[in-house]
């Protein structure tokens, strides 16, 4: 049986070399640095910055994790959640919900980024009453503004926003001609007023009593190409 080597000097070329099969003996594939060779082409090196040929859709990047302090690593950057210790409690000017922000540059190519922030959301008094609004940065996505109200409310909201990238500027949707540089991302939200407060990341009732259990949220940031 024929046998194969691969021979190496200090020339930089790799050199596969085998009995002569047919008039055919050697083949030299020359040294390129950081490159692919395909059919005697060189091809640059991959970095993520200059990929093409990318689907409408395609997930580029997927960051998910309960907001308990932990470090999510991905091919483009590594991120830490905030750690939600404890639970929330509203007044009437509006405050940063805690877990919610995050500072964030999508990858090249990206076309749209989509926030996805899931928490736990239950009554003080009788009817609570809620104002959510959304940031980028200091400018709020006026039309993302919701509530979350109900009698003796317990219960997850899953607040939801889809950013886009490439077309215009319009702060009041959360679009973008271009994102290259960090934009902090987050909920702020406040009650409307003393008798419709409500509490953050717990529950009210639990096992047949009223006995508050924390519940962490989850944040995820999805980015599109």
């Amino acid at each position: 049986m024929a046998s194969i080597k691969l021979k190496g000097d200090t020339s930089g070329e790799i050199t596969i070399q085998a009995p002569a099969v047919a008039g055919t003996t050697t083949l030299n594939i020359p040294a390129v640095s950081g490159n692919i060779l395909t059919d005697g082409q060189a091809l640059p090196a991959i970095d993520g910055s200059a990929l093409t040929g990318i689907e409408a859709g395609q997930i580029l990047e997927y960051i998910t994790g309960v907001c308990d302090g932990t470090t999510v690593t991905t091919p483009h950057d590594t991120y830490t959640l905030t750690n939600v210790s404890a639970t929330q409690t509203l007044s009437t000017s509006y405050a940063v919900v805690n877990g919610s922000s995050i500072t964030y540059t999508p990858p090249a190519n990206t076309k749209k980024v989509l926030y996805r922030f899931c928490f736990m959301n239950s009554f003080q008094n009788g009817h609570a009453i809620e104002h959510l609004r959304f940031y980028i940065d200091s400018n709020e996505v006026t039309t993302a503004r919701a509530n979350s109200s109900s009698y003796y409310k317990e219960a997850l909201v899953n607040f939801e926003w889809v950013m886009d990238i490439g077309n215009s500027d319009d702060s009041t949707t959360g679009r973008f001609t271009s994102w290259t540089t960090d934009k902090t991302l987050q909920l702020r939200a406040r009650y409307y007023g003393g008798s419709n407060d409500g509490v953050l990341h717990a529950t009210y009732y639990w096992d047949g009593a009223g006995s508050r259990q924390l519940h962490k949220p989850t944040l995820t940031i999805i980015a599109l190409g």
